[in-house]
């Protein structure tokens, strides 16, 4: 660990980091990657690497690995980089940021390409859970799923498809998943109330695919990879154990913990993982 030196950093700033071998990154090297803009609040845990084709701004007394952004880059107070920094048009940083690796200049074919929307459809009734009910669904397709205030939705192994989720206050998503993962599409938005839980009970994953926004409300524990085909928000003092894309842009308020332990899926992946998708395409920015 190492502070930017000044004239390590006056060159950066001025346009004219050192020249480095600079790495090649997949979807799979990332904990958090956006399609467009990332930003934080303070305090901040990232457990593994950054991205964004858009800017990026870590705010101050912030954790994460290496962070590599398409735009400008910007670093606040005390910020502590574990890994290298990569920028394509302006870095700023504090005085005070630390940086375990190296600062440079790439392009922006450097970074993989966002992903293009996906074309599920949800049909069957809508499913609306009661407060403090406990209740189990089966993998198919649904409506909206509606669920109340301290309840508690259990789902088994498969495939499910909702128009949209809405998961109150103190309510909770368990997924069996010791006999495979489960895969959640959801055509619009996902959102939650305050301390909501999303966890599994086994081996596998659960992911959250959608194609609206997802936004979770504070104190959220989740323990899933998040993949939303618009924005992605993650309110103050959350946890998420697993992976987060967005493809608009991805948001973490003040001390948001993301502990990397699986990866976001390559393109091919996902063609796989979502059945029903009419059209998934990978595109390229150059």
């Amino acid at each position: 660990m190492h502070r930017i030196s000044v004239y390590s950093l006056m060159l950066c700033l001025a346009g004219v980091c050192p020249a480095v071998a600079v790495p090649v990154y997949s979807f799979s090297d990332f904990a958090v990657f956006s399609g467009g803009k990332f930003s934080t609040g303070k305090n901040v845990t990232i457990q593994g690497p950054v991205g964004a084709l858009g800017q990026i701004w870590i705010n101050n007394e912030s954790t994460t690995g290496s962070v590599l952004g398409a735009g400008k880059v910007g670093l606040g107070k005390d910020v502590n980089v574990l890994g290298d920094v990569g920028y394509v048009s302006k870095f700023s940083a504090h005085e005070t940021v630390a940086v375990s690796g190296t600062v440079f200049q790439q392009s922006v074919g450097d970074l993989p390409g966002a992903l293009g929307a996906p074309g599920f459809a949800g049909v069957g009734g809508s499913e609306t859970i009661q407060a403090g009910s406990t209740v189990s669904l089966s993998p198919g397709s649904y409506g909206s799923l509606t669920v109340g205030k301290e309840s508690t939705i259990h789902l088994v192994a498969g495939h499910y498809v909702f128009d949209s989720v809405w998961l109150d206050k103190e309510s909770s998503l368990l997924a069996d998943t010791a006999t495979g993962a489960v895969t959640i599409e959801v055509v619009g938005k996902v959102s939650t109330g305050k301390e909501v839980s999303i966890g599994s009970q086994g081996a596998h994953r659960i992911q959250i695919i959608s194609g609206g926004n997802q936004f979770y409300n504070k104190e959220n524990e989740i323990t899933a990879d998040l993949i939303s085909f618009g924005k992605l928000d993650l309110a103050s003092e959350s946890i998420l154990q697993g992976t987060a894309y967005g493809d608009q842009s991805v948001w973490l308020g003040k001390e948001v913990q993301v502990l990397k332990s699986t990866s976001i899926p390559e393109a091919s992946t996902m063609l796989l993982l979502m059945s029903g998708v009419g059209l998934l395409r990978y595109r390229r920015i150059r």
